[in-house]
């Protein structure tokens, strides 16, 4: 199935990924500080658009998914 949407437009993941386009959908990394993986998603209850961490910049592609 093709993804939908544009290719990722960064160019610095951590060593630990060596294919972006394996990440799933909605997930980024986050280079601020020690770096961390994040998650965007919609709130139910106030319909906003939210970031929320789910792993440190060390995971890897399994610990991602």
């Amino acid at each position: 199935m093709k993804k939908r949407g544009r290719k990722r437009s960064s160019k610095y993941f951590p060593n630990t990924i060596t294919n972006p386009e394996q990440l799933p959908d909605r997930v980024w990394f986050n280079k601020s500080g020690a770096g961390k993986w994040m998650l965007d998603y919609t709130d139910l209850i106030t319909s906003k658009k939210r970031s929320m961490r789910i792993c440190s910049a060390q995971a890897s592609l399994n610990e991602i998914w």
